[in-house]
């Protein structure tokens, strides 16, 4: 047995020669030879042409120029096939140059390249013996391991019919292992810049097959000896001004040169430069004829030496003038920034400058995509911004080029699921879909601050993944010394947060065979380590890699690819719950856009509590801290916090109104920022896991002092209490572990009966339950068990106005999940939006991670006739009826802003607070000196309101989209005009509205003052039917989301709550709602006898049948419907306070009428259709008679995804409601037949089944949610909602912020049950002070400040070099200023004054001057209407100011190069003159150098753990 031969691409490179040339032998005479182009580059790198032409070939064509000549009798064609083997070799690298082996993995999902990769393994391991290991990470790299061990069971099988041997049976001796490593485990590293030589002439020049094609003008003319020496002979073309440079281990000085930082690039060169020059000089000091024969030996190599010098100096010299481009700086800044966590949206920016700069779009998309990858997608509105402008700066066929990137997962949205899927610390699942760079970022410290480039000690700071090989088996090759490697052993937890597959397989061999070659071999030979990567490496992945062999000098490291990547070519329990409960954001979620605006400024009614009593200080069994991860950088972990703030219904940069009652006498403005990331990080700890109870001991860990403690346990008990965290369909968190036994006899136990088990009935119930499990310590303190809930409901169901009611029909097939029941919303059915803080977000996905559909708001609109209503007629009904609501929002109430306080912005962004908090006044001695002092300026900080305008409307919930701006400040006439309306002849600009009488009217309504708007608007602008139609079509849409008519709706309070929408896209839940708690059924409530006072009295609940029950508080929930029909009799009567508010706020009806099919027959595309219903009158243009029949099966929703039959959902809004109340089913279905008829054709069948809602005759409901009747006043809802001694209300009628919705119920109930704890044990207690003073004092200032007086020395030198280089050369040359020349912005600038008169004409008379953002608005109007032809001067105008600057700057940067050469030269001239001496106080030992301190600023979750405060 002859010994193991050990790996050597050389050998390789010589097989392939050999054979190719032992074909072209076997065809004898002259040959042309046909050769497939990408075939060329690898061809060169084995055999030359004039090697090619001693075989017999005459020429050689590519094949894809249809030239080939056949002037020759035998042609040779050379092309590659499915099972193409030819691979660029390197000294250790191999590639088979698959240069659509990226997409086609990822994008097309075409295995080929693992199948080709598998081959070529194989055909290593038949060679030199088996793998003894096989590591790797990623999917596609365990599909690679998986196909290498079924090609050898093939082998074994004997299935191989190429009749290979079997000696790849045996383990290799000289093989260590093979790591396979998959591109999509780490998408950063490509988009990156490459920073060594090697990298930089790739990214800059372009590299393909060991050789780069450079301008003339740059490295020189190619010496004439080597102008048919190695190139492989091509079609004849006219001559070039590119030289093709070859690039590989040859040439020794690029050798040196390619793996360095391209920053000591230049020092090298120079250090050649004078040796070669050394060298030469010495043939001055040849005396002898055996010197002078040696100097002439060493002559040629001592030329090419000079030659590549040349080469490579210029090669240097022309990168640096693109790194030292202002682009290139910028482009690197975002990276690096992007790249060690900073906040993403600090960097937009500078993105959008590069855009509208021009800059080449695939820097632009590296940017982007690096985004994406590491932060976890990029937020949806900032997304689709920069879709937009790359779509308009660089043309709109980049559609394509952007759904690519989504496809590939490199340019994703936060609200992706794909986007925040990362394997995340304690899951079960080693694999991921995204790699957690958030993570390995420091625990595998991928980012490396210190540096040195002339000797490096680490590869992290080259980039990400090649640190990854470095912790799981490169550096097992280090440590072990050339020993067996250990696979991922410790390193279990870095490799979990990368995405895919882990996997570590030892492959068996024979082990006597193994055992002979392993002697034959001996023990002192080097073991090649095989590093595959699938996808692509990058030549700053191979310059890591390279470090790595370099530092064992035992092993080296054999490098496979599929092909090169450049992107510049087209080529813990807790954190498990993250993807279910969010759509969008990081690793955590939602989160999306960062915004001041509180979601719900006034969850729980604007009067605030009652002032917290004093409490003992309690003692913390935790760590100051401790539930900051550690591996979170204090920007990141910040914004997570942020995020999380938004989605629990708080303003995450301002104190919640009741928390600032309860804290404003024990903190001050500078402590608000501390409290608020204190309170957001304990809301972060929720809403990443919902499933799992927030506990003390973790809230109180958010905390970065102990200082800060009491604090923190006061806000986490007010975000318990108020139903912020620990709410929902979660495990109630264990209470007391007391044994019962300690105390003798039966304890007392007070009972709570909630009455309605509706939504918030439901919600306040389960929420009483969680709350007294958690504080059953202080009833036990109290002698007390716990209480205990009890629910009554009338109906023999639960969910109350949320019914999901079950068809009798059948589907042939559904898309709903086994188990689902097929069911038609009733009542509430649509979710509007799960983000910014929808409660429901966190039960329905969260929690009981309910299947859901969202719905799409694409709506087509049918008139009478059938046919569809055209797009551009309906923008111009809608943008008027928005302008109405626009004039008549001018009457709105003025809801006064409740008091708060704000953190600092800047510093909760970064993660910061400041320190000094302490001896400042409280915020109360500060509000009351303010008030104490009118005339002088407040030192409290104010909010300002801002004001909203309605854009548009929401199709599917009927409300207004509203948008910061100034309210109608233009004229009827002027704003019809701009809409596109034509006015009626003899109608100027100057026609207006005259409202006034409409509005001082006793009987003034929302709608009386819009039919008059209406009625109006008909005198200025000529109304068709159809107009009229389409604009009342909006107007029933707005009854439907109040439902009742407008003229019934109150004119100041129509959309109290708007600005408090949720976002995010609106759904519905499928197959129905179940509700699984215990409920007392049919308990209708008729008598209930409570107590005014609440101390130790009890009420009585007497249902109809029979049933009593004793309470010690009562919640009622039932509707408001019930409240108005006084079916249920209180005792005492309810104040007046609380009747007025009764009667003020109406309570509405909404019906529906389900149709259900055998097939459906309308566009499954599509969620809703509209329908224009005719007046009696269908040519009528009096705005009264529309009234009547326009909410009558106006909408109508495709419900077949949803309910898993074949389903549709007509509404019945406004009079259309009460007709319904009262109109037969068949007659209805008849009606709604009719409609469908006249859209779809007469052809299509009856329904099977039909259901219709009469929500007025509801005996527990009589009606459907509440509105602002007409005589409402502001503070109604909040009258509704106080509690009347031990009785509690609760429902959507009592929640200001979001009445009329299942979420505004559910939160009313969270309210409900945080009042009745406050009653049973009182406010939250506050210990004096809150916040300890410090123990000790910092050092000072000027301490911490002291410079090294070696560094004073070297500054003050520096400084004296430059004065004297100024005064020798004077100033270096001023770059020019780059006025980013851009059409649009020229033209802006040129037309703002008439763009300014433009908005003043039709101003309404006391709306004041144009604001900025309206002139914006009509510059922006005025370029997109303008002409090719009028934009043309513009155009030519950028045109020429580029052309200006690219000259300028030209001419700049040769001035200041040949300024900075003198400037070297005077520098070195100085210096060797005037040489800086050190001084005594640089000694090492001495007094200033042995004390100093080093002043560092960290972060939040960056300090040590003295506790102590950040310096700023």
């Amino acid at each position: 047995m002859a010994p193991s031969i050990g790996f050597d691409p050389e050998r390789i490179k010589d097989k392939a020669k050999k054979d190719l040339l032992y074909l072209l032998e076997g065809i004898r005479g002259k040959k042309n030879v046909v050769l497939e182009q990408s075939l060329a580059g690898p061809l060169n790198l084995i055999v030359t042409f004039p090697t090619l032409q001693d075989y017999g070939t005459d020429k050689v064509f590519f094949l894809e120029n249809d030239n080939a000549d056949v002037s020759q009798r035998n042609v040779v064609f050379i092309a590659r096939g499915e099972n193409a083997k030819q691979a660029q070799l390197i000294a250790d690298l191999l590639s088979l140059e698959l240069d659509e082996s990226f997409a086609d993995l990822y994008l097309r999902s075409d295995p080929t390249p693992t199948y080709l990769m598998a081959r070529a393994l194989m055909l290593v391991q038949q060679k030199h013996g088996l793998f003894p290991r096989i590591t790797g990470k990623g999917d596609n790299a365990k599909k690679l391991a998986d196909l290498l061990a079924r090609m050898r069971q093939e082998l074994i099988a004997g299935e191989d019919t190429n009749g290979n041997s079997r000696g790849g049976l045996t383990h290799s001796a000289t093989t260590e292992n093979l790591i396979i490593i998959d591109r999509e485990i780490d998408y950063a590293t490509p988009l990156l810049t490459q920073l060594t030589y090697e990298g930089l002439v790739d990214e800059i020049v372009g590299i393909k097959n060991n050789r780069a094609d450079v301008d003339t003008a740059i490295v020189g003319a190619a010496p004439q000896a080597a102008a048919t020496s190695t190139k492989p002979a091509a079609p004849a073309s006219a001559p070039t001004k590119k030289r093709n440079i070859l690039l590989d281990s040859s040439d020794k000085l690029y050798a040196q040169l390619r793996d360095t930082n391209f920053a000591i690039v230049g020092g090298l060169l120079n250090k050649v430069a004078r040796r070669l020059q050394t060298d030469y000089d010495s043939r001055h000091t040849t005396k002898t004829t055996p010197e002078l024969a040696e100097f002439v030996k060493k002559l040629p190599a001592y030329q090419a030496e000079q030659q590549s010098l040349k080469v490579h100096t210029g090669l240097a010299e022309d990168i640096m003038k693109h790194t030292r481009t202002e682009q290139f700086s910028r482009i690197l800044e975002v990276q690096q920034n992007l790249a060690a966590g900073a906040d993403p949206s600090t960097q937009h920016n500078t993105i959008e400058e590069l855009i509208s700069r021009d800059t080449p779009l695939t820097e632009v998309l590296r940017l982007l995509c690096l985004e994406s990858c590491i932060s976890g997608g990029i937020k949806p509105r900032e997304l689709e911004n920069f879709k937009r402008m790359i779509l308009q700066a660089y043309g709109y066929q980049h559609l394509l080029t952007l759904n690519a990137l989504e496809k590939l997962q490199l340019l994703l949205s936060r609200t992706s699921p794909l986007a925040v899927m990362i394997p995340m610390t304690g899951a079960t699942s080693n694999t991921g879909t995204k790699t957690n760079y958030t993570y390995l970022r420091k625990a595998l410290r991928l980012i490396v601050d210190e540096v040195n480039e002339h000797d490096p000690n680490d590869i992290a700071y080259k980039q990400y993944v090649t640190s990854i090989i470095r912790s799981g088996n490169a550096n097992n090759i280090v440590l072990n010394g050339g020993g067996a490697s250990t696979g991922w052993f410790g390193f279990e937890d870095a490799v979990k947060h990368v995405r895919g597959q882990t996997f570590d397989e030892l492959q068996k061999g024979e082990d006597k065979a193994a055992k002979a070659r392993a002697l034959l071999s001996g023990s002192g030979e080097k073991k090649t380590v095989f590093v595959v990567f699938l996808g692509g490496i990058t030549f700053t992945e191979v310059a890591a890699l390279r470090f790595i062999a370099k530092k064992e000098e035992g092993q080296s490291c054999s490098i496979s690819a599929n092909a090169r990547a450049n992107t510049n070519r087209s080529e813990s329990a807790r954190n498990s719950m993250t993807s279910s409960s969010t759509d969008h954001d990081d690793k955590l979620s939602s989160l999306s856009s960062l915004s001041s605006k509180a979601t719900s400024p006034t969850d729980f009614g604007s009067a605030p509590k009652e002032e917290a009593r004093s409490a003992k200080r309690r003692t913390y069994n935790v760590r100051p801290k401790v539930s900051i991860p550690a591996d979170l950088i204090p920007s990141e972990y910040a914004r997570q916090c942020i995020s999380a703030g938004e989605s629990s219904r708080l303003n995450p940069y301002a104190l919640h109104p009741e928390e600032h009652s309860l804290l404003r006498r024990h903190i001050n403005y500078q402590q608000v920022t501390t409290y608020l990331n204190i309170r957001n990080g304990i809301l972060r700890l929720w809403v990443r896991n919902p499933l799992i109870g927030v506990m003390l001991d973790e809230a109180v860990g958010c905390a970065k002092d102990a200082r800060w403690f009491d604090i923190a346990n006061v806000c986490y008990e007010w975000l318990v209490r108020r139903g912020y965290i620990n709410y929902g369909c979660l495990e109630n968190l264990n209470g007391s572990k007391k044994s019962k036994r300690g105390r003798p006899g039966k304890r007392k136990r007070k009972t709570v009966v909630v009455i309605g088990a509706g939504m918030s009935g439901l919600g306040c119930a389960r929420q009483l339950e969680g709350l007294f499990a958690q504080y059953e310590d202080v009833f036990l303190e109290k002698g007390e068990d716990a209480p205990q809930v009890i629910m009554l409901e009338g109906r023999d169901r639960v969910g109350g106005r949320v019914y999901s009611r079950g068809f009798q029909s059948k589907p042939k097939s559904t898309t709903l999940l086994p188990g689902s029941r097929y069911t038609a919303e009733m009542g509430g059915m649509i979710i509007t939006g799960f983000d910014r803080g929808n409660p429901l977000n966190i039960i329905v996905r969260g929690q009981l991670a309910l299947p859901y559909h969202a719905l799409k708001p694409d709506t087509t609109i049918y008139d009478a006739t059938g046919m569809p209503v055209d797009a551009e007629r309906d923008q111009h009904a809608e943008q008027l009826f928005n302008y109405i609501l626009d004039r008549v929002s001018e009457y709105k109430f003025n809801i006064p802003i409740p008091s708060t306080a704000e953190g600092d912005k800047d510093l909760l962004d970064a993660g910061r607070e400041l320190s000094g908090g302490d001896g400042f006044k409280s915020i109360l001695e500060l509000e009351e000196g303010a008030a104490a002092a009118p005339d002088t300026a407040s030192a409290v900080p104010q909010t300002q309101q801002m004001q909203m305008v309605p854009v548009s409307s929401d199709r599917l919930t009927g409300r207004a989209h509203l948008e910061p701006g100034v309210p109608a400040v233009h004229t009827a006439a002027f704003r019809a005009q701009e809409i596109g309306w034509k006015l009626r002849p003899g109608i100027g600009i100057e026609q207006d509205l005259d409202l006034e009488a409409a509005v001082r009217s006793q009987y003034a309504t929302l709608g009386s003052v819009v039919d008059e708007a209406i009625r109006q608007f008909s005198r200025i602008v000529d109304f068709a039917p159809l107009d009229l139609r389409l604009i009342n079509w909006h107007v029933a849409n707005l009854e439907y989301s109040n439902a009742t008519t407008c003229n019934t709706l109150s004119l100041g309070g129509w959309d109290l709550d708007a600005g408090n929408e949720w976002e995010g896209k609106h759904t519905m839940v499928t197959g129905g709602y179940q509700q699984p708690l215990t409920v007392r059924r049919r308990s209708n409530v008729k008598r209930i006898a409570y107590s005014t006072d609440q101390a130790n009295s009890r009420s009585i609940i007497e249902c109809e049948n029979g049933e009593v029950i004793e309470a010690d508080y009562v919640v009622s929930s039932v509707p408001l419907g019930v409240l108005k029909k006084q079916t249920i009799q209180f005792e005492p009567p309810l104040p007046d306070f609380k009747l007025g508010a009764i009667q003020r706020i109406g309570f509405g009806i909404l019906n529906k009428v389900v149709l259900i099919y055998e097939e459906p027959f309308w566009d499954q595309g599509r969620d809703i259709f509209g329908t224009l219903r005719d007046p009696v009158n269908r040519f009528s243009v009096d705005q009264t008679e529309y009234m009547q029949h326009r909410g009558r099966f106006f909408q109508w929703f495709n419900c077949t995804k949803t309910s898993g039959v074949p389903a549709l959902l007509a509404l019945m809004a406004g009079d259309a409601a009460f007709y319904t109340e009262k109109t037969s089913d068949t007659e209805l279905v008849e009606e709604a037949t009719k409609v469908l008829k006249s859209v779809f054709g007469f052809q299509i069948p009856q329904p099977k089944e039909s259901l219709v809602t009469r929500w007025g005759h509801d005996s527990f409901a009589y009606g459907s949610y509440s509105y602002t009747g007409a005589k409402f006043q502001p503070d109604d809802y909040e009258e509704m909602a106080k509690p009347i001694g031990n009785l509690f209300f609760a429902g959507e009628h009592t929640c200001g912020t979001h009445p009329a919705t299942v979420h505004g119920a559910y939160i009313s109930g969270l309210r409900a049950a945080s009042e009745v704890l406050d009653a049973m044990i009182g406010p939250i207690e506050i210990p004096e002070p809150l916040i300890q003073p410090k123990e000790s004092k910092r050092k000072s200032e000027t301490a911490l400040t002291q410079l090294d007086p070696r560094q004073e020395r070297l500054n003050a030198y520096e400084f004296d070099v430059w004065n004297h280089i100024y005064t020798i050369l004077g100033d270096r040359p001023y770059k020019p200023l780059n006025n980013y020349a851009n059409p649009y912005r020229i033209y802006s600038k040129e037309k703002w004054e008439e763009a300014k008169r433009k908005c003043d004409q039709g101003r309404r008379p006391g709306k004041g001057k144009p604001i900025s953002n309206e002139v914006k608005k009509m510059v922006t109007k005025m370029w997109t209407d303008a002409s090719e032809t009028e934009k043309k001067p513009y155009n030519d105008t950028a045109t020429a100011q580029k052309q200006a600057y690219a000259a300028a700057l030209a001419e700049y940067n040769e001035k200041s190069a040949i300024w900075d050469k003198d400037a070297l030269n005077v520098r070195a001239e100085y210096e060797k003159t005037n040489p800086s001496v050190p001084g005594l106080g640089e000694l090492p030992d001495s007094p200033s150098r042995r004390d100093r301190k080093a002043k560092r600023v960290s972060g939040y979750a960056e300090n040590d753990g003295s506790g102590s405060e950040m310096e700023i």
